[in-house]
């Protein structure tokens, strides 16, 4: 029994503290994070209550293989799992990120992500032609701006 309730702990205050998730990055109290980190971090229990935030991204996520690298269909689990993992973490009194949310992101994105390339548009270089009327052109314009100016300031006196 005691098992079961340590598993579904966190999970409890995890549906509640996405309500009432402490400060935003709009708030002026969002870097001040002694203030709220009465706990020393508990990295064991960290290790243990990430992976519940793992299980509802892949049971979404498992089924729909050929979304993996749909950003538009991943992204609402994906925020989910993200918030979750800060809860967590704030939970156990830990900074959020760190090493080892940062290594838990690390295996879902080599676990579900790994295959996703994203297509790289090659720019081909301009002709020459462009590039020379493109510098000239400012470099032409400056000893004229100058003389300008220097003309307007000798009409003043």
């Amino acid at each position: 029994m005691t098992r079961l309730m340590q598993m579904l702990f966190p999970l409890l205050l995890w549906g509640w503290g996405k309500q009432t998730l402490g400060n935003t990055e709009d708030e002026d109290e969002f870097q001040n994070q002694e203030m709220y980190n009465i706990f020393q971090c508990n990295e064991t229990l960290l290790l243990d209550y990430i992976t519940y935030c793992w299980v509802p991204f892949h049971g979404e996520i498992a089924m729909q293989k050929e979304n993996w690298c749909n950003w538009t269909k991943v992204t609402r689990y994906y925020s989910e799992m993200s918030e979750c993992a800060e809860y967590v973490s704030e939970f156990t009194g830990c900074y959020f990120p760190n090493m080892i949310v940062e290594n838990f992101f690390v295996q879902i994105h080599s676990q579900y992500f790994s295959n996703c390339t994203t297509e790289e548009v090659v720019y081909a270089d301009p002709q020459g032609e462009l590039v020379l009327v493109l510098t000239i052109t400012p470099v032409c314009l400056i000893p004229i701006l100058v003389s300008l100016v220097v003309w307007k300031s000798k009409v003043k006196e």
